[in-house]
């Protein structure tokens, strides 16, 4: 509506300004009329196509709104997933932490009680060849004494005494 008075003021101030005559004397009415009418016809001829346009623009950008609306939505709604995946995620780390630790204290203690049944299983084998090593030392032992007195010939014995060697040698 501003510009509509806008055309008509710059239409008509020149002629009102610029007039050397009187009022009545000068055609401001006719030529009034005939803007008017000129603007009536316009208005007629146009006025739907105009209003087309707008309801046009109008619908666009209710339609461009609402779709920027649902892409939000949708981005809200992605958003909440993401964070509930995240918090899923979170606590499914919490849980493989924890079942890391449980595995890494089975495995400590397993390895604990190996080594343990391997150290017992060392003492075992060690006392064995303690035993086996002292019966073998026993053994040469008594043989070296026998052989000594067997095959010495300044030494005359029964063989109650050499029992008797015997005994002594193995009780020292």
């Amino acid at each position: 509506m501003r510009q509509v008075l806008v055309i008509i003021l710059a239409l008509v101030l020149p002629g009102v300004v610029c007039a050397s005559g009187s009022f009545e004397q000068s055609d401001f009415i006719p030529r009034l009329i005939n803007f008017v009418l000129f603007v009536a016809i316009l208005w007629y001829f146009t006025f739907a196509r105009i209003k087309a346009i707008f309801v046009n623009r109008r619908t666009h950008i209710a339609s461009q709104l609402e779709e920027i609306q649902n892409k939000l939505h949708k981005a809200q709604k992605e958003k909440a997933d993401a964070l509930k995946k995240l918090e899923e995620s979170k606590a499914r780390a919490r849980e493989i932490v924890e079942i890391a630790r449980k595995e890494a204290s089975m495995i400590s203690q397993r390895f604990a009680q190996q080594t343990q049944a391997q150290i017992q299983a060392m003492i075992q084998t060690m006392e064995a060849s303690m035993e086996f090593e002292q019966t073998k030392a026993m053994r040469e032992v008594v043989e070296s004494v026998l052989s000594e007195v067997v095959h010495s010939k300044d030494v005359q014995l029964e063989n109650k005494d050499y029992v008797n060697i015997i005994t002594k040698r193995i009780a020292s």
